[in-house]
């Protein structure tokens, strides 16, 4: 497993495309360079009077320039294909690794960074990168192949003329790396600038309802509005930098051909150089002219590129927490869980969320988990599908180790429905099938059954070909959850597990579908988190979770006597319902 951004794999893999474009670079920019031989030619040919006197010289020349132009623009089209194209396969090839990486990182990664600032590296860090390999190789290459071979055909027409121009180029060359430094320091503060506006857009895409629901749109735009100009203004810091290096190139280089033609005009005068000869210098720089300003073009890109470079470098070397570790066993989970003494701290946090946890859910159980707001329920339950890492020797499944186990096997051996239900901008169908790459209708209806959604699903327009929007925005927070549940159902794993996954659906139709999940997966380990003391009472037996502690267990009636937190919540609940700890916590 490769860590790091490593570019030269992606040379490695599209070599050939890379080098035919060189090639086809290098070809162009040589014809290209001997064209200024012809149009010497046919103006000292003029001016002698030898194209007079015989046609034929004009006509082999017009012929040669014709051919050799069909070849540049042969190579042109070459280049572009093995250049460019190898650029976008490479930033195509960067997208998946990125990809590859993103499912790789653990929760604590995305609990630290935005997916606004995420989704900035996908789109214009790794654009720029393509830039500085397609384009910025072009560039780089013109600069040494073209203006090389310009520079050189210059000297060995007229050595006085190559070197008054080789010294201001220098001066532009030594200002323009001095520059290069300073450009991609105010690039990196553009692009973070630019991570922040992405963020704060997408998190507010997401809240929208909320934002209209507090009347809050005047102050989120006025927030807008200060980001915006925040990367107004670091992009024209940028760009006004970058546009007084291209200033003064441009200047040099006007003031470099005015002077040719000063003293290329003087030299023809003294007879010390042709007509034809100082339309062929002039010629020379024309050309030369395309690599010096691609000096401030190729400095430009890769200033921007380098601090790309090192913004997706910092998220390719992040650590991935969770994985494997190096003998990890292959397995199939039975159902048996054994948890022992317990203790968890989130990472880089200070308190400790589970303490000194004791617990044993037996293959077949039907269990259920209690407790209030910030107890640490949902905790639990992310550790045992290895959300987070675990202390060695403390959660067991099957009597093996967890650590000891591949993360793919466990995660496959649990269904897990978490509070914050997701659903994909996709069918009703696609969601409930989910889990597999291929799924009958008959599985599908199964899962809608046993969830108490089948009915609901055939009164929509499309029943389950409809489209449920992003999120799921288009259904009610009930039918999220029952579709989620359905999806749960069918992988038939040998552990369920439902985090607050019944919050939003009525007692009744709780009712039912407890019912159906008891009846149907008799043999299969299920775990139910709840605020509700209905759920609880049929359950095989309750855990009682209270500060990070296992407070009580055993059955509903077991627990009113041994339990004061458990009396406690039903006390509450008997009161009013939403007293009792309210919608899942986030602990």
């Amino acid at each position: 497993m490769n860590n790091g951004l490593n570019t030269k794999k992606y040379y490695v893999k599209y070599w050939p495309q890379y080098v035919f474009g060189l090639i086809c670079l290098i070809i162009a920019n040589y014809l290209l360079v001997t064209m200024p031989e012809f149009f010497g030619e046919v103006v000292d040919g003029l001016n002698s009077g030898k194209i007079q006197q015989d046609e034929k010289i004009l006509n082999h020349l017009f012929f040669m320039i014709c051919i050799v132009g069909i070849m540049v623009y042969v190579s042109r089209i070459g280049l572009r294909y093995g250049i460019h194209g190898f650029s976008i396969n490479v930033e195509a090839a960067i997208k998946k690794d990125m990809f590859d990486k993103s499912l790789r990182l653990s929760q604590t990664y995305y609990d630290k960074n935005k997916t606004g600032s995420i989704m900035a590296l996908y789109t214009n860090d790794v654009s720029v990168i393509q830039r500085i390999m397609g384009q910025g190789t072009i560039l780089f290459v013109d600069i040494f192949t073209k203006g090389g071979l310009a520079f050189y055909k210059l000297y060995l027409l007229n050595n006085a003329l190559a070197i008054y121009i080789i010294v201001p180029v220098l001066g532009v060359i030594f200002v323009s790396l001095v520059i290069k430094q300073k450009l991609q320091k105010k690039y990196k503060v553009c692009q973070e600038s630019y991570s922040k506006i992405s963020a704060f857009t997408e998190e507010n895409f997401s809240g929208l309802p909320t934002i209209k629901a507090f009347v809050k749109q005047k102050f989120q735009k006025k927030k807008f509005e200060g980001l915006n100009r925040d990367n107004y203004q670091k992009n024209i810091s940028f760009i006004r930098m970058s546009v007084a290096l291209e200033t003064i190139i441009d200047f040099t280089l006007s003031f470099i051909l005015a002077a040719i033609l000063y003293i290329g005009s003087r030299l023809v005068l003294n007879n010390q150089l042709s007509i034809g000869e100082l339309t062929k210098g002039t010629a020379y720089f024309m050309i030369l002219v395309g690599p010096l300003l691609g000096i401030s073009k190729y400095i430009t890109l890769k200033s921007q590129s380098s601090a790309s470079f090192e913004r997706v470098k910092e998220f390719f070397d992040q650590p991935e927490e969770i994985k494997d570790c190096e003998n990890a066993k292959s397995v199939e989970l039975k159902g048996n869980i054994k948890i022992k003494d317990l203790s968890f701290t989130y990472p880089e946090g200070n308190i400790q969320v589970l303490s000194h946890v004791n617990l044993e859910i037996k293959k077949g159980d039907f269990v259920g988990i209690i407790g209030r707001t910030g107890s640490g329920k949902t905790t639990l339950l992310n550790l045992l599908v290895r959300t987070y890492n675990v202390p060695d020797g403390t959660i067991f499944f099957d009597d093996q180790d967890i650590l000891d186990l591949k993360i793919k096997d466990i995660r496959k051996g649990i269904a897990y429905v978490s509070q914050d239900i997701f659903l994909f901008n996709k069918t009703v169908k696609d969601n409930i099938g989910f889990a597999y790459d291929k799924v009958d209708s008959k599985q599908i209806n199964y899962g809608a059954k046993v969830s108490a959604v089948h009915e609901v699903i055939n009164e929509f327009s499309e029943q389950y070909d409809t489209y449920i929007g992003e999120r799921g925005t288009r259904l009610s927070g009930g039918q999220r959850q029952r579709i989620a549940i359905a999806r749960a159902i069918i992988k038939d794993a040998p552990i369920l597990i439902l985090d607050g996954s019944l919050s939003a659906i009525d007692t009744h139709t709780e009712e039912v579908i407890l019912s159906n999940i008891k009846e149907n997966r008799k043999g299969k380990t299920t775990i139910i988190v709840s605020h509700r003391i209905s759920t609880m009472i049929n359950m095989d037996y309750v855990v009682v979770i209270n500060h990070g502690c296992i407070n009580g267990f055993g059955t509903h009636e077991k627990l009113l006597e041994i339990s004061d937190e458990y009396k406690k919540l039903v006390y509450l609940q008997s009161l009013n319902p939403d007293i009792a700890g309210g919608d899942e916590d986030e602990n």
